[in-house]
């Protein structure tokens, strides 16, 4: 239990899918939480595992931003500690920033514990380094690229189909694509899950 007059809420990265992905500090994390809400179709059960026996357990799927709100209020007051799992990186792809200034308008303690991104997951299944292009317009090769060229968004439809893949789920990585020639860039959907 945490300090009887303050609570805390803890945002837990889970990684990008797979249990054994997740930090010495986020099951550590899991594993002193009074409560524990997770996104059931985003996280892996196997990651409840961490959770000790008593926890209160909550699935977010079921849960408005004003229902997982309440929780903290209730950990707040009864002095709970909380962990928030979301998937991947909380940082990066998770509803985490909302949550903090919430917590923040309640005056209780939180603490944000980086998961493995899904875009590392990837390169380990592709066996790839990460090149990460900054961001530029169309035109000329820029002295910080000397392959030039311009970086684009994908087509409105392709967009879909990816979206539509994802639904349908499955580990693979789409055909590459070429940028100049030697740019591979993939697509993949649950890359890190057995």
């Amino acid at each position: 239990m945490a300090d009887a007059t303050t609570g805390k809420v803890t945002f837990v990265g889970a990684g990008p899918g797979a249990a054994d992905l997740l930090t010495f500090r986020a099951a550590r994390a899991i594993a002193e939480a009074d409560v524990v809400i997770w996104a059931a179709s985003l996280v892996q059960a196997e990651v409840l595992e961490h959770a000790r026996e008593g926890a209160e357990i909550l699935d977010s799927a079921t849960m408005s931003l004003e229902d997982v709100v309440a929780v903290y209020r209730r950990a707040l007051e009864e002095g709970l500690r909380v962990a928030r799992i979301h998937s991947g990186d909380p940082a990066l792809w998770g509803g985490t920033q909302e949550q903090l200034d919430r917590c923040a308008e309640l005056g209780i303690g939180t603490e944000v514990v980086p998961g493995v991104s899904s875009f590392s997951a990837v390169a380990a299944l592709a066996r790839r380094g990460l090149l990460l292009l900054r961001g530029r317009r169309a035109g000329p090769a820029g002295a910080d690229d000397p392959r030039g060229g311009a970086v684009r968004r994908p087509h409105p439809a392709r967009r879909r189909q990816d979206a539509d893949a994802a639904r349908r789920g499955g580990a693979r990585v789409r055909p590459a694509r070429h940028h100049d020639g030697d740019l591979p860039v993939g697509g993949p959907q649950r890359a890190a899950r057995p």
